[in-house]
C-alpha cells in the first residue's frame, strides 16, 4: 500500500507540470519508419512520428493527435473532418479550374 502511494506521488510530480495538448493534423507523408503530420492549425509545430506506435493511416487524413510535453499519446483518425477537407479542397478546385 506505501510502495503504491509512493508510485502515485513520484508520477505526479513527474507528469505534473507537462502540459497536455491536442490539436488536429493531416498526414502529410508517410515513409518507412516516419509519419509527418502538418497542424490544421499555424500556431501547432509540424510532428514527426514513429510509425511503428500508431496506426496506418493514408496520406491527407484528418487525425486528433494528444501530446503531454513532446510526447504523443495518442493519434485518433476523425473521418468525418477528413471528408470535409476533401470537398472544401474539391470546391476550391472547382473554383479555379475554368
Amino acid at each position: 500500500m506505501i510502495r503504491f502511494l509512493i508510485v502515485s506521488l513520484f508520477l505526479t510530480i513527474l507528469l505534473g507540470p507537462l502540459p497536455y495538448t491536442s490539436g488536429e493534423y493531416v498526414i502529410d507523408s508517410i515513409t518507412n519508419n516516419v509519419i509527418i503530420l502538418e497542424a490544421l492549425d499555424d500556431s501547432l509545430p509540424q510532428l514527426f512520428v514513429s510509425k511503428k506506435a500508431f496506426f496506418d493511416g493514408k496520406e491527407g487524413d484528418v487525425v486528433k493527435v494528444t501530446m503531454g510535453g513532446n510526447t504523443v499519446f495518442r493519434i485518433k483518425p476523425l473521418p468525418k473532418l477528413t471528408e470535409l477537407r476533401k470537398q472544401q479542397i474539391e470546391n476550391l478546385i472547382n473554383k479555379l479550374a475554368p
